[in-house]
């Protein structure tokens, strides 16, 4: 929670305005100052509590923090005047200038922690992407060589075990009433009695279908 002790509050109507009224932000000695100005108030209070929120933000802005929580800044007086359109207060602040170096050297710890983390997920997240774009390029790679290979490899006749040799392994195996079809990329090799009877583009292949109505052409 934060903590505001009441130094010494002073509220002062003179003539003339304390220098501190023309400043946000200074040093004396130990202490560092605030200054919270609000201006046009119906009351003394709102200025006051409104005084009181500026000069919070105005350690925030120093601090470059915006939890205020758990620190410590201390009141030391007010000035109020009042004009034709309200109320106008000027709240100066202070704080211990060693507390406020522990804090920021705290919060730099902490921004360093976080920005370490987000580098060392984005690196991963890189590598990742990385490893993945390179098994995508692998998969074109091979489907495009096997798709290459079927026209002028793929012989009608030939057996199974042949294909396996001379073309390689397929992608994928299916089966369908004693039909055995391999995949070796964009085309299917279907087999009937262990000889291979037709090849088929993916987009015409019918597993359990006859060559002459769905095949993209017939073998060689």
């Amino acid at each position: 929670m934060t903590k505001i002790i009441l130094f010494t509050l002073i509220s002062i109507q003179a003539l003339a305005k304390p220098f501190w009224t023309e400043k946000t932000t200074y040093q004396e000695g130990d202490r560092v100052y605030f200054v919270g100005v609000s201006t046009n108030n119906s009351s003394l209070e709102e200025g006051r509590k409104k005084a009181l929120n500026n000069a919070k933000s105005e350690i925030s802005n120093f601090l470059q923090i915006s939890n205020l929580n758990n620190f410590t800044f201390h009141t030391q007086m007010n000035y109020e005047e009042e004009t034709e359109s309200g109320y106008t207060v000027y709240r100066l602040m202070w704080a211990d200038r060693e507390e406020l170096l522990n804090i920021q050297k705290e919060n730099q710890e902490k921004d360093l922690i976080l920005k370490e983390k987000e580098i060392q997920s984005y690196k991963e997240y890189a590598r990742e992407k990385e490893i993945k774009n390179n098994e995508l390029e692998k998969i074109k790679s091979t489907i495009q060589h096997n798709s290459q290979k079927i026209p002028q490899m793929a012989i009608c006749g030939m057996t199974a075990a042949e294909a396996l040799k001379i073309i390689g392994t397929p992608r994928s195996k299916t089966k369908c009433y004693g039909k055995v079809s391999y995949n070796y990329g964009r085309y299917w090799l279907k087999f009937e009695n262990n000889l291979l009877v037709c090849v088929q583009t993916l987009s015409n292949f019918n597993a359990c279908g006859d060559c002459m109505f769905s095949s993209a052409y017939q073998c060689n």
